[in-house]
């Protein structure tokens, strides 16, 4: 496959002028000017940028990943892929952790080319934050019931959310790194000083930033403060405009470096779905014209795509290089993503064609034209 007169945006800059993308056994194999090629396909210069990678996603298009069944699984991921998401990391609530031990037991068999592995988001949360999680269980930080939630399929877990305050003696977190997970703090109350000393430690990305976390004050400004201001820190963010708003978004992109911002959805089962009611790790939400809230009013997820998400921010005003990056480039970097979030030789071909004004039109992925 060809893909010629391309703009492209690389997972870092856009480059200068027009460029054609060879494809070859699913991967990019080069990249040179543009010229024209009679078996191409001419995108009259769209933007190609690398396929977006979702670090925190629970459901799309009325599958649950916590409660979705065999014949389900193709589905869901293939349901990312066809919205410009080719990297996934589904994620879990709080549960049971029998429950979660199956989850895990059924996915460790998954070989599709969008799973990338599994975002733990509880139970180790703080339950004061607890925001839609089940407060019944959500449990203590603890390397043993980490292990005994895990068993023999720690090797798919990518990453898991800690309330850090909760985390004794950061125990869980340094197994965790020692084992080469992404440790993330959310759900959590902490103090501004007991978040610095956690960031020592090796929590080094939020979990949808602002959101589960405390008020910051002008006398401590809390985590959610200390998170903004530490650039050994990366900041996790809901692109919606319902989870955070505008402003304090453009507050988040002035305090941190474009390296050190992802962005996320949080989707659940209702993305891409009417208005209805729908199912949240086993919890029933209600969707309204795409805000998504449980039965107390408390917003439980989303029901945005990272393609609409993309299109949202730049359309807000928002520095299409920085967007892009925290859809791509920064997120593989920091979960240690080989061979994506970048269009470069030698990278699996996951490529999004976007319009001129960076909306969604169509996905390769690993080198085959999707819808």
């Amino acid at each position: 496959m060809i893909l010629s007169n391309c703009t492209i945006f690389d997972g870092f800059k856009f480059l200068d002028g027009k460029y054609n993308i060879f494809i070859e056994n699913r991967k990019i194999i080069d990249i040179k000017k543009y010229s024209k090629i009679s078996d191409s396909i001419d995108v009259k210069g769209c933007f190609v940028v690398p396929g977006y990678i979702d670090l925190h996603t629970h459901g799309i298009c009325g599958m649950d990943f916590s409660y979705s069944t065999d014949f389900e699984i193709n589905n869901f991921f293939d349901s990312y892929i066809k919205r410009g998401t080719t990297s996934v990391y589904p994620t879990t609530v709080a549960m049971d952790i029998n429950n979660i031990r199956t989850l895990l037991a059924r996915y460790s068999k998954v070989k599709h080319p969008a799973f990338c592995g599994i975002h733990l988001e509880g139970p180790f949360l703080n339950p004061n934050k607890a925001g839609a999680h089940s407060k019944q269980f959500i449990i203590k930080p603890s390397i043993d019931e980490y292990i005994r939630m895990t068993d023999n399929y720690d090797n798919i877990v990518k990453r898991v959310t800690i309330a850090c305050e909760l985390d004794n003696n950061y125990a869980l977190a340094y197994y965790l790194l020692k084992n080469k997970k992404l440790v993330s703090f959310g759900h959590t109350e902490s103090s501004a000083s007991d978040a610095r000393k956690a960031f020592e430690a090796g929590y080094k990305l939020s979990t949808h930033h602002f959101n589960a976390m405390p008020v910051m004050h002008h006398r401590d400004v809390m985590i959610t403060g200390a998170g903004l201001i530490d650039d050994s820190v990366s900041c996790e963010y809901i692109p919606d405009f319902y989870h955070v708003s505008k402003d304090m978004l453009k507050i988040l992109f002035k305090c941190k470096k474009p390296e050190n911002l992802v962005m996320v959805t949080d989707s659940i089962s209702a993305t891409e779905m009417p208005d209805g009611r729908y199912s949240l790790g086993g919890l029933q939400v209600n969707v309204k014209e795409g805000l998504v809230k449980d039965d107390s009013g408390t917003i439980a997820g989303s029901s945005i795509t990272m393609a609409k998400g993309v299109y949202n921010m730049i359309n807000a005003g928002f520095d299409p290089v920085t967007v892009l990056k925290s859809a791509t480039s920064v997120p593989a970097r920091l979960i240690n993503l080989k061979y994506r979030g970048c269009i470069k030789s030698g990278y699996y071909a996951d490529i999004n064609l976007l319009d001129n004004n960076f909306k969604y039109l169509f996905t390769v992925s690993k080198g085959k034209r999707i819808n």
